[in-house]
């Protein structure tokens, strides 16, 4: 899409998604279905609603629809960090097919948002960000990577537990 812009007309969002649903009504195969279900998913990630996640959950195949679900969380917890929906962010967090690493960022990012306006829920945020972390394997790199993220969120509610943090992540980096 991004490569034929400025060189043919531009149409709206909605114009794109009906044309391509258009063409799933007269699809002639479950694999065709499948695969403009995948584009029209890929189309709707905008970071403002979870439409794109209930066009991959029209997928048939099953291995497919997972991986393509996975992308498209990931892709969709990226955009509403973004675009600062935390509320979206936090519901994909709950619901959605994250890595480990994705949701201790979404936590964190989340609960620095939250900051200043309930400290409570934001430290709430930053233990489960913890939690999170600590799910990754010990010799996995992306665990130093989540507790980093987890102390620099630190360091905007709770500085005087900012080294503990840190020390967590130095000692996951020496296992990594």
């Amino acid at each position: 899409e991004w490569i034929r812009r400025g060189t043919r007309s531009e149409r709206t969002m909605e114009e794109r998604e009906q044309q391509i649903l258009d063409r799933i009504e007269r699809a002639q195969t479950s694999a065709e279905k499948d695969r403009l279900y995948v584009q029209l998913a890929n189309s709707s990630i905008s970071g403002e609603s979870l439409r794109a996640r209930d066009y991959v959950s029209k997928i048939e195949e099953s291995e497919l629809r997972n991986n393509v679900q996975a992308y498209i969380d990931g892709s969709l917890v990226i955009q509403t960090i973004v675009k600062k929906r935390f509320d979206l962010a936090l519901e994909l967090a709950q619901k959605g097919q994250l890595t480990h690493l994705l949701k201790a960022w979404v936590l964190s990012e989340s609960a620095k948002h939250l900051a200043k306006t309930d400290r409570q829920k934001a430290l709430d945020l930053i233990e489960n960000a913890a939690i999170e972390a600590r799910r990754i394997d010990v010799s996995d790199p992306t665990l130093p990577q989540a507790l980093m993220g987890v102390a620099n969120a630190l360091n905007v509610i709770d500085p005087t537990r900012v080294w503990e943090a840190t020390f967590d992540a130095v000692k996951a980096a020496n296992s990594a």
